[in-house]
């Protein structure tokens, strides 16, 4: 049983979901991604993906893992329609790291991509509402 479930939120597939529903290690979190990238790439609109870890994260030795195979691995392709990133996370340890490490790959690796760290629902809706989605 997968510790995810990834879902589109509107019929017109512009936000992807990916919700954590158990507390989920890194192999969780790669394998989430693949799915995630497969389902945006097979759409053209533009679409901001949503990973909801909000009430369910990695150990903080998960989370160093991440943040390491992150700076040491930027061969991960990022679909053209992505046009940002969310993560809904309470656990700021995991906000920092993962954010730093992502900012530097975009920055120096990837085409330019904006993630945002939120804590609240309120300020991922607001991120989207913004968006225009």
């Amino acid at each position: 049983m997968s510790k995810y479930e990834i879902r589109w939120r509107s019929p017109e597939k512009n936000i992807l979901e990916v919700k954590y529903i158990e507390d989920f290690e890194w192999q969780d979190a790669i394998e989430a991604n693949a799915i995630a990238t497969k389902m945006i790439e097979e759409i053209t609109n533009d679409v901001i993906i949503f990973y909801d870890a909000s009430e369910h994260t990695p150990s903080n030795y998960e989370i160093s893992r991440i943040k390491d195979s992150l700076y040491s691995d930027g061969s991960r392709s990022i679909p053209q329609n992505l046009k940002f990133t969310i993560v809904l996370t309470k656990n700021t340890f995991a906000a920092k790291n993962v954010k730093i490490a992502m900012e530097v790959l975009d920055k120096s690796i990837r085409h330019k991509k904006v993630n945002y760290f939120v804590t609240t629902i309120e300020e991922v809706e607001e991120l989207i509402r913004k968006a225009g989605f």
